[in-house]
């Protein structure tokens, strides 16, 4: 990265372009790319049932099942409860009954005439549709990437997040390694009901697995939140913030920032799409979708990342101390804006006028990076300066060289300037990244050599020089 591309003291007409001291940046390519590394060792899969049955008024009415649901609690419109004692005499529920059948594995159109099971689900339990959910990405997506890795750009096949800089918000699509929704159709043939099983699934075993995938589209706000490390839930990450600390207690040394999809904004933009489902089964869809994203809560998946900051400690010595945070949200790039405690009122920071930074493309662009850190100018090179110009002075060589005669010989010898004025950098006020020194010493003395009696008198006379040039340069 070049020097004006990180230089955050640009002026703009003699005003400042960007009212912050540091900035943290992610592009979305790596955001993409860390949550696709989750969904490929998602591990969480369910089977969910749906009870149904017709209330006295004609109306439709749903209960759920699941592992652990407590089946004493459905209603009696279902007339269920004679066969959940019973059940639950034996060691088993309808959820396990229902398991067991393995209905998923069942034909799409048969009937309860042509499978036994397909007529006990009906009949029996009152089932009128289930789903099978597992969190991830399909092995055959997967697969085909691989093989295609110089055809497909994975970052627009599998773009799980998109960043919504008007919104301060990301559109999140959810991918699934399987999706599988059965329901029993009813229908009267000659007074007598018939029951036919219907099953829709995510096929991705085609020429092109990625057209086949079924995905849902949510919209979320990004919230910024100060937390210990000790609220972190993954303690994979807890333990790394633990070493980097290297003192008995990093809670009085380090403060959490974590940058976190607000799930209290969650809405859905476009739900799975499945032809011919049930409009109750659709609501059931969008409802378990929702838990997707409480599952991805409690692992800590909502969080993009983890800023560790510095807290102001007696005992620890720090460059600079965070004081105020924010984020802003770009096109391709999301900023944590960070300001520095300089003794002055801490103000939040902001991007100023501008929506993006001039090296934004070093992120997405022709040079690709996952991330990158820079420092304000004005900030960090005094800082330098202060770190360096201890050492200019002793560059600084003042000698004095003369010629001493005696009667019959004669030395050269050298002597030294006993005040050196103190060595600094000079800083052009256009370029505050280029500090430069440079120092230059001239001397020169004449001389006479005169012999003494009883020799004869040659007189002797010249003259003796130094002279030198020292400079440095810093430049970030």
């Amino acid at each position: 990265m070049g020097a004006k591309q990180s230089y955050l003291s640009k002026r703009d007409n003699g005003q400042k372009s960007y009212h912050c001291d540091m900035v943290a940046a992610m592009s979305e390519a790596s955001l993409n790319s860390q949550m696709r590394m989750y969904l490929s060792h998602c591990d969480w899969g369910t089977r969910v049932y749906f009870l149904k049955t017709v209330e006295d008024d004609g109306s439709v009415s749903l209960f759920m099942l699941e592992e652990g649901t407590d089946e004493t609690k459905i209603p009696d419109s279902f007339e269920l409860s004679e066969t959940v004692a019973n059940l639950q005499a034996k060691g088993s529920s309808i959820y396990k009954e229902l398991e067991n059948m393995d209905l998923f594995s069942i034909e799409s159109g048969t009937t309860t005439e042509m499978n036994e099971n397909i007529q006990t689900a009906l009949f029996e339990y009152c089932l009128g549709f289930a789903f099978h959910l597992e969190d991830g990405i399909p092995d055959e997506v997967m697969s085909y990437l691989i093989r295609n890795k110089d055809k497909v750009d994975i970052n627009e096949a599998l773009k799980i997040m998109t960043l919504d800089p008007d919104k301060k918000s990301v559109y999140y699509k959810q991918f699934f390694r399987e999706f599988e929704v059965i329901q029993i159709n009813t229908q009267v043939k000659k007074s007598k009901v018939i029951g036919i099983l219907t099953v829709d699934r995510q096929d991705c075993s085609g020429a092109d697995p990625i057209s086949e995938l079924w995905y849902t589209t949510c919209m979320i706000g990004i919230d910024l939140r100060g937390v210990s490390h000790k609220d972190i839930v993954d303690e994979e990450v807890k333990e790394r913030i633990e070493s980097l600390a290297k003192v008995s207690n990093p809670d009085t040394v380090f403060d959490i920032s974590q940058l976190m999809l607000d799930l209290s904004t969650l809405q859905t933009v476009s739900p799975v799409t499945i032809a011919g489902l049930d409009s109750k089964a659709k609501k059931a869809v969008e409802d378990l979708v929702g838990e997707y994203f409480d599952r991805m809560e409690k692992a800590g998946q909502t969080i993009f990342g983890h800023i560790i900051l510095t807290k102001p400690n007696l005992n620890v010595k720090y460059l600079f101390t965070p004081n105020m945070k924010n984020f802003a949200v770009s096109d391709k790039t999301l900023y944590y804006l960070i300001n520095f405690e300089d003794g002055k009122e801490p103000l939040i920071p902001d991007m100023g006028n501008h929506v993006d930074f001039e090296w934004a493309p070093l992120l997405d662009g022709s040079v690709i990076a996952d991330g990158t850190m820079v420092i304000n100018a004005t900030k960090f090179i005094p800082l330098i300066r202060s770190k360096f110009e201890p050492v200019l002075n002793n560059l600084v060589v003042t000698l004095h060289p003369y010629v001493e005669a005696g009667v019959y010989e004669y030395d050269i010898k050298w002597s030294e300037d006993e005040n050196i004025p103190e060595q600094t950098f000079v800083v052009d006020n256009d370029k505050p990244w280029i500090a430069s020194w440079n120092y230059q010493k001239q001397y020169h003395q004449g001389y006479q050599l005169i012999w003494a009696p009883p020799l004869p008198f040659p007189v002797a006379s010249g003259k003796i020089e130094s002279e030198y040039t020292a400079s440095c340069d810093c430049q970030l």
